[in-house]
């Protein structure tokens, strides 16, 4: 427990000229020289002098975290002489830290300084006001000398669930207001905020980042510009980095210093201890007090891929497993405001259209922000990364598929497709009830064009797949221009039946094509 210090009254602060009688309170602005009854006086470095901004990472309740404030209280006219006075003080949104004491109640400054005698802290109940953890303390007092200023110090925590303020109500002993009776604050002494942000978001923009190279769908094209940026880049288009053929930015991860702030950049105090100190005791907002950020990066499909990383110099592949990869990194090593996250592919397997998710994060804090609690990591739109995509247009995805086997056909039409198997049709097969690995092949040698339409069924699937039993099925149209319209239809052979199955246009933009 910090030890608790005493402080005379300080000058009277000046008044609203438009209010003839009005009760006022002020944080002190100065610490005087002469000594407070029952000790010594402050210095500057011993009370927090004005409003101030608190990282609410950190828990404010913890006595040891509290801060010393002194209040001024001024009325406008002279109160009287010889009567006894209760002065309350609340604290909002916090607590006291150290016992109130009589002597806290301080005697004014000035020619018009208001004196007490005989001070005593009222008990409410069975209680006395003015213990740790109160929030509420009655002084009753007798003013030998009336005046118009006065002073009250002690030493307050914070919650954090509102901005911390103080409030005073001055009355006779028989509870007749004087002036207004009760002041608040006009500004709070301290409002909490988010002292640091950590966000990971996809790096893509547009439709067509990280596309995937027909025909094997191996590599990634080099030519598109996957922006990162604040990291080197060698491509001078928009300050973006281009994809390597076996490496893909798929997303950033940005820190954000008192995010909420509009304005100048503002200090930020750890705790209410550290805000008595205005000069050194607040949060640089440096990489030095990010300790480790920590991130989980998951794919849908973990063909071919080699796993996950950060695209910066001395960055490490971490390796799948179970399909997600998690790692570390420290901002101050590698960078102050962004890192991007890669994912690396081995460059020899055919590669499904892949969507990574940054399932979890956290940021843990170190240096003169070592006492904030790690926390989660903001995932931006559900924490969806850039998506691995090919370059063309998509349908599906259809479910519930039947194989050759079966007696009903699937039968896929395709109309309005324009450049026709310019550089291939593909299918990509997942979720097979006979157990077949999810696989992407080429189809367009089995699919029958007739000018901008084009057909084909299960049979020709099961040709290229083999006896997949039932499985969902995608379809990619490389090189197709214009908006496709895809259906399935289920033909009956017996009865030469043809029948939609409900879906619309297929679009896996629209969700499952089947619905």
């Amino acid at each position: 427990m910090k030890f608790h210090r005493l402080l005379a009254g300080t000058a009277v602060a000046a008044l609203m000229a438009s209010n003839a009688s009005a009760l006022s309170i002020s944080l002190a602005a100065t610490s005087p020289s002469a000594p407070g009854p029952g000790g010594a006086a402050l210095v500057a470095s011993d009370l927090i002098e004005a409003p101030i901004v608190l990282a609410q990472e950190r828990p404010q309740n913890v006595v040891a975290n509290a801060g010393t404030f002194a209040l001024n209280v001024t009325t406008n006219n002279v109160i009287a002489s010889a009567n006894n006075y209760f002065i309350v003080l609340e604290i909002l949104n916090g607590t006291f830290a150290t016992q109130v004491d009589a002597d806290d109640l301080i005697n004014g400054t000035g020619g018009t300084a208001t004196v007490f005698n005989g001070t005593t802290v009222q008990f409410d109940g069975a209680n006395r006001t003015g213990e740790v953890g109160d929030s509420s303390v009655r002084f009753l007092s007798s003013a030998t000398t009336g005046g118009d200023n006065f002073s009250i110090v002690f030493d307050s925590t914070a919650t954090c669930a509102g901005p911390l303020n103080f409030r005073v109500t001055l009355s006779t002993e028989s509870n007749t207001a004087i002036e207004q009776g009760v002041v608040t604050l006009a500004t709070p002494a301290a409002t909490c905020v988010d002292a640091y942000q950590v966000t990971v978001a996809s790096d893509e923009t547009g439709p067509f980042d990280s596309l995937l190279v027909a025909t094997a769908f191996q590599n990634f094209n080099t030519a598109v510009d996957s922006r990162s940026v604040g990291l080197a880049s060698s491509n001078a288009n928009n300050g973006g980095i281009n994809d390597d053929a076996d490496e893909a930015t798929i997303g950033n991860i940005s820190i954000a210093f008192d995010p909420t702030n509009t304005g100048a950049p503002r200090p930020v105090f750890p705790t209410l201890l550290a805000a008595e100190d205005v000069a050194t005791g607040f949060l640089a907002g440096v990489p030095a007090e990010i300790g480790v950020v920590s991130l989980t990066v998951a794919v849908d499909s973990s063909t071919g891929v080699q796993g996950v990383g950060l695209r910066a110099a001395g960055g490490a592949t971490n390796a799948l497993t179970a399909g997600s990869a998690s790692f570390t990194y420290d901002p101050a090593a590698i960078g102050p405001n962004v890192a991007a996250i890669e994912i690396d592919v081995t460059g020899s397997d055919t590669l499904q259209e892949i969507q990574p998710t940054a399932t979890a994060g956290t940021v843990s804090f170190t240096g003169a922000a070592a006492g904030l609690a790690t926390e989660n990591i903001t995932r931006a739109n559900g924490g969806l990364l850039d998506k691995l995509q090919y370059a063309g247009s998509q349908c599906g995805t259809f479910d519930w598929v039947g194989d050759g086997t079966v007696t009903r056909r699937n039968v896929f039409r395709v109309t309005n497709f324009a450049n026709s198997q310019t550089d291939g049709i593909f299918a990509s097969m997942t979720n097979s009830s006979a157990g077949l690995p999810n696989a992407t092949l080429p189809i367009n040698g089995t699919v029958t064009v007739s000018g901008a339409e084009m057909s084909f069924t299960d049979v020709e699937l099961t040709s290229v797949f083999g006896n997949y039993g039932r499985a969902d099925f995608a379809f990619n149209f490389i090189g197709a221009t214009s908006s496709l319209d895809c259906d399935r239809l289920q033909s009956s052979p017996v009865s030469s039946v043809v029948t939609g199955f409900g879906n619309g246009t297929g679009n896996a933009e629209y969700g499952d094509g089947d619905d």
